[in-house]
C-alpha cells in the first residue's frame, strides 16, 4: 500500500544548509520544468495515461517565500506498502483554525526522478479544522478498505507512488511543502520504498524545501495512521484553535466497569485544547446493548486545559467516594454502563467523539470494556465521530483506574519498558541490535514505544514504531539485519529494521507516546572515544536496574568489547 499524508501549517523560515535539501534551485533549464504526464505507463510513476498538467507554464515551479503567509495545510505522510503491491493514497490534513476548500489546493507528484509533475486532481470539499483528507488510486478502493477499515475521501490519484516519487504542495500557484528532490528518486536519501514516511506531529509549518529533521521514515505500512493526524509523536495543544465549546477541546478519555463493585462505573472527559471550555452545551449519550436510541445527561461547569471531568453512575456514588476518596463532578444514571454499551459525546457543533459502535452490542467485540478499564492513549488530542480502535488501550480489572487524570496510566501502561542490551557484533557488522525489557508486573502495550537512534552526535533521530503486546518478565529484540542475526543466533528477532545500526557512538533512545522513557549515551553528542563507546562490543544494562531512566547513567551499563558474550532475547 502506498500513501501520502497532508496538514494545514505555516509557511517555513530557514536558510539553506546541510538540513535543507532543495526541490528547485530556480535554474533549471525549461525542459526541465514541469509540464505534466511524468513518467510513462506501467512506471509505477507518472501514470503515461494521465491528463496533462495544463496548468504548467514551462517554467520551474515557483518557490515560496519564506516569510508567507500563514498555511493551513501541509504534507503529513506517504505510504508506499510493502503488502498490498499498488495500493496507493494520499492524506491532506487540515491544522489550521477554519475549514478549507480541498479543490483550492493543488498536489504535485514528480515520479521516478522525473523532472516534469503530473497534478492530482482535488474535489471541491470543505475540510473542517483538525480533519484529515484521504485520496486512494482509482481502482483501490476496496482494498483501502479492507486494509484500514474505513472509506478513503477521494479516489484521484493518478498512480501508484513507489517510494521515489516526490510530492508538492501548492496554494493556487504558490508551492508552500513538499516532500522530496526534483529529479531524485531511486535510492535518495528520502525515499520510501516499501517504507512509511511520517511527518513529525510537531511539525506546524510547511516548507518549499524537503527538511530530512522533519520527517520519521518506518519500514513496512504497519505504522501508518490514514486519515488522521497527530499519528506519532503528540501534537501540543495549540491556544486559540478551538472555541468555547467547539470540536476537539474536549474527548472521551477514559471508561470503568468496575470489576469487584458492580454499580461502580464511570466515564471521564479530558479538555486537551488550549482554552477553558463551557460545558453547559454539551451531552453525554449512552446506547445500550447495541441500541440505536441514546439515553441523555446534559453536562455543567468549565472545563480548564489539561483537566478532567468524571461523570459517575448515581448508583454508585457512595462506592465511588470510598475507591477514590473523592467526588465525581457529576452522577447520573445514565453513567451506568455495562462493558457493551456504546456513547458519544455532543457539543454545540453536533457528534464530536465517539466510543464503540452505535447500533451493535459490544459484547465480545474489540470494544468490551466488561470488568475492565479502556484509557485513551494521551498522545490523542483531536475527537472522532467514528470509533478508532487504535486509541485505546484496555486492562481488564480495575486497578488502572484514574479518574480526573487523563494520562495516569492503567495496568496496560507499564511505565518499566527499558533498553536491556545493545550489540555492535565485533565479527560481523550486519550484526547489530537492542533489546528492550519489560520488568513487569503487566503487559506493555508496545503501540505507545517508539526507539529512537541519534547518529554520529546527532540532535536528530530516526526511529521505530513499535507494535503488539510484550508480557511481563520478557524481551523484544530489533535488528538491524534479518537474515545476519538469524544465522549467527538460530532464531529471528521479533522486529528488523535498518534504522537499528548503531555502530558504536549512536545514541539509543525509547520513547513512549512521545516522551523520553530511558535512554543511552548522550544526545548530541559522537560517543566515539567517550566512556560509553561500543564499537564492537557489547552493551548491557546491570541486572538490578529495573526502572528506565530518562537521563543517561553510565554507571547502570556495562560495555564489554568482543562478540560471543551476547544474550539476545534473555534478561
Amino acid at each position: 500500500m502506498r500513501w501520502l499524508a497532508l496538514i494545514l501549517p505555516v509557511a517555513a523560515c530557514g536558510s539553506k544548509d546541510s538540513n535543507y535539501y532543495p526541490l528547485d534551485t530556480g535554474t533549471a533549464p525549461a525542459t526541465a520544468a514541469p509540464t505534466g504526464g511524468g513518467g510513462t505507463a506501467g512506471s509505477g510513476g507518472g501514470g503515461g495515461g494521465a491528463e496533462p498538467d495544463t496548468a504548467d507554464t514551462g517554467e520551474p515551479p515557483p518557490v515560496v517565500s519564506f516569510d508567507g503567509p500563514a498555511r493551513s495545510l501541509v504534507i503529513t505522510e506517504l505510504c508506499d506498502d510493502d503488502i498490498i503491491a499498488g495500493l496507493s493514497w494520499f492524506e491532506l490534513f487540515n491544522g489550521g483554525v477554519a475549514a478549507v476548500d480541498v479543490g483550492d489546493w493543488r498536489v504535485r507528484i514528480y515520479a521516478d526522478g522525473s523532472v516534469s509533475g503530473t497534478e492530482v486532481a482535488l474535489p471541491h470539499v470543505a475540510l473542517p479544522p483538525g480533519r484529515a483528507f484521504v485520496v486512494v488510486e482509482p481502482g483501490y478502493e476496496t482494498a483501502f478498505v479492507d486494509n484500514w477499515s474505513f472509506e478513503a475521501d477521494h479516489s484521484g490519484l493518478p498512480f501508484g507512488l513507489t517510494g521515489d516519487d516526490a510530492v508538492f504542495l501548492f496554494d493556487g500557484e504558490e508551492l508552500v511543502d513538499a516532500y522530496g528532490v526534483i529529479g531524485e528518486g531511486v535510492d535518495s536519501v528520502w525515499a520510501y520504498e516499501n517504507r512509511t514516511a511520517t511527518r513529525y506531529d510537531s511539525v506546524e509549518v510547511g516548507s518549499a524545501r524537503w527538511l530530512a529533521s522533519e520527517w520519521d521514515t518506518v519500514f513496512g505500512a504497519a505504522f501508518a495512521t490514514p486519515g488522521r493526524h497527530p499519528a506519532g509523536e503528540p501534537l501540543p495543544p495549540r491556544p486559540g484553535t478551538t472555541t468555547t465549546g467547539g470540536a476537539g477541546a474536549v474527548i472521551l478519555s477514559e471508561v470503568v466497569d468496575h470489576a469487584s463493585l458492580s454499580r461502580l462505573k464511570f466515564i471521564e472527559l479530558a479538555n486537551v485544547g488550549g482554552i477553558t471550555v463551557d460545558l453547559s452545551d454539551w451531552n453525554l449519550n449512552v446506547y445500550e446493548n447495541g441500541s440505536g436510541g441514546a439515553r441523555s445527561v446534559r453536562l455543567f461547569g468549565e472545563l480548564a486545559p489539561g483537566e478532567a471531568y468524571v461523570i459517575a453512575s448515581a448508583d454508585g456514588a457512595e462506592d465511588f467516594r470510598a475507591e477514590y476518596g473523592f467526588d465525581a463532578d457529576l452522577y447520573s444514571s445514565v453513567a451506568f454502563v455495562n462493558g457493551n454499551d456504546a456513547f458519544t459525546l455532543t457539543g454545540p457543533a453536533g457528534q464530536l467523539d465517539t466510543y464503540g459502535q452505535i447500533g451493535v452490542d459490544g459484547l465480545g467485540l474489540d470494544w468490551d470494556y466488561t470488568d475492565a478499564v479502556v484509557e485513551r492513549v494521551p498522545g490523542v488530542y483531536l475527537a472522532s465521530s467514528e470509533w478508532v480502535a487504535g486509541e485505546w488501550y484496555r486492562s481488564v480489572g480495575s486497578s488502572g483506574a484514574s479518574p480526573g487524570a487523563h494520562g495516569g496510566g492503567g495496568t496496560a501502561d507499564p511505565g518499566e519498558m527499558l533498553i536491556s542490551e545493545i550489540v555492535d557484533n565485533a565479527e560481523d557488522e550486519a550484526v547489530r541490535w537492542v533489546e528492550l525489557y519489560n520488568p513487569g508486573p503487566d503487559p506493555a502495550s508496545l503501540g505507545r514505544f517508539t526507539l529512537h537512534r541519534y547518529a554520529n552526535g546527532s540532535a536528530v533521530s530516526a526511529s521505530v514504531r513499535l507494535s503488539g503486546t510484550l508480557s511481563a518478565e520478557e524481551t523484544f529484540v530489533i535488528a538491524y539485519d534479518g537474515p545476519a542475526f538469524l544465522a549467527r543466533y538460530g532464531f529471528d528477532a521479533d522486529l528488523v529494521d535498518p534504522t537499528i545500526d548503531g555502530d558504536g557512538n549512536d545514541v539509543y533512545e525509547l520513547q513512549r507516546d512521545g516522551v523520553v522513557l530511558d535512554v543511552f549515551g548522550e544526545v548530541g553528542v559522537d560517543g566515539a572515544g567517550t566512556g560509553w563507546d561500543y564499537t564492537d562490543a557489547v552493551v548491557r544494562r546491570d541486572p538490578i536496574v529495573l526502572r528506565p531512566q530518562a537521563s543517561f547513567l553510565p554507571e547502570e551499563w556495562r560495555i564489554t568489547p568482543g562478540a560471543g558474550i551476547e544474550t539476545p532475547g534473555v534478561r
